[in-house]
């Protein structure tokens, strides 16, 4: 019994001779506060508008940048590209795709100093017959992105009327840049 108190008792008084040193405790460790999985990453344009601005921009700076210009055929579609070179950084992607007699698509891409999509706007027009003959049957699509490739904004419209954007619309977007982009990298090598 004397062996159950004594135990006790040696923790308390090797607590208070710790205590007893007038150390100063330890500083706390700092706090790290990770962004949730999936947060947006601000920066760039937050809103279709700054995001028509900022490309604004480059489109005034195109006759400075370096241009590569190609073509892409996928099925019966027929693309014509130039890509824009601000030196080894690729910042602008001009694509417009011939549909045959069902129509045509534009799609820019905008992308920051350091190579990343910032915003991309496509539209489409397509000739549906109908009893009167061709009427225009389009959409278009704006997406502002931030540099970790999330959406911040976007408008999508299907025929003048505003349409939810899809998550084809996005990863569409992403990987024809890809495309586009190894379509540039290789027609600016040195032949």
């Amino acid at each position: 019994m004397t062996r159950w108190l004594c135990a006790p008792a040696l923790v308390l008084v090797a607590a208070l001779a710790a205590c007893s040193k007038h150390e100063p405790p330890p500083a706390p460790a700092p706090t790290v506060v990770a962004p949730p999985v999936g947060a947006a990453v601000v920066d760039g344009p937050a809103s279709v508008a700054e995001g028509r601005r900022d490309a604004a921009e480059i489109e005034g700076r195109r006759a400075d940048l370096r241009r590569v210009a190609g073509r892409l055929t996928t099925g019966d579609s027929n693309t014509s590209f130039e890509a824009y070179y601000d030196g080894n950084a690729l910042r602008h992607v001009a694509e417009t795709t011939g549909y045959g007699s069902l129509g045509k698509g534009r799609r820019r891409y905008y992308l920051d100093s350091t190579g990343v999509l910032f915003y991309f706007h496509a539209e489409d027009e397509r000739g549906v017959t109908q009893a009167g003959g061709q009427q225009p049957d389009g959409s278009s699509i704006h997406i502002v992105f931030d540099s970790a490739g999330n959406v911040r904004a976007s408008e999508k419209r299907l025929n003048g009327r505003p349409t939810e954007l899809l998550d084809s619309d996005v990863r569409g977007a992403l990987a024809r840049l890809g495309a586009l982009r190894q379509a540039a990298e290789a027609g600016a090598q040195p032949r």
